[in-house]
């Protein structure tokens, strides 16, 4: 299948239903309407091309447990910890 025609469809698709789709959604669109074996890299590279994704979400850091620098834990119950969230 012509990239050329895929894209033409995936236009389709947008002007029919108003809505943002993703490319996971796109593909499966794709398979479900037009029959289409394609896979879904082959549609995120299609729709990067036409500039149609949104931009990434920033994952948030994950800071990690911080334990206390100047000694050392040698017996049990000798350090306790909590979570204030």
């Amino acid at each position: 299948m012509p990239d050329g025609q895929v894209m033409e469809w995936i236009i389709e698709i947008l002007e029919d239903e108003n809505s943002a789709y993703g490319y996971e959604k796109f593909t499966w669109r794709l398979r479900r309407r037009y029959g289409l074996t394609i896979n879904k890299k082959k549609v995120y590279h299609l729709c990067r091309e036409m500039a149609l994704l949104w931009p990434q979400r920033q994952r948030k850091t994950v800071y990690p447990r911080r334990l206390p620098r100047n000694g050392v834990i040698t017996r049990p119950n000798q350090l306790w910890q909590t979570d204030l969230t």
